[in-house]
């Protein structure tokens, strides 16, 4: 199915099926664990059971790059 979809050149049914996804992923995380790391509107966030949500860093527009890896610091 997901073939058919990527090959119609109509993406946005495929973005929807992976929004819900990781919409799914994100609620299962926040249930199961006490921390979880996320990005968020350029923002690479802490969040602890209990404690309030920390930035940990904030990604500079077009720093990430295909291939390559950043350093998130503790």
């Amino acid at each position: 199915m997901l073939e058919a979809l990527e090959d119609s050149e109509n993406l946005n049914s495929l973005a929807k099926i992976t929004a819900s996804g990781t919409l799914s992923a994100y609620n299962r995380a926040v249930k199961t664990h006490d921390e979880i790391v996320y990005v968020n509107d350029g923002k690479v966030v802490r969040k602890v059971k209990g404690k309030e949500v920390e930035v940990i860093q904030n990604l500079i527009t077009r720093k990430v790059v295909k291939g390559t890896t950043i350093t998130i610091r503790k």
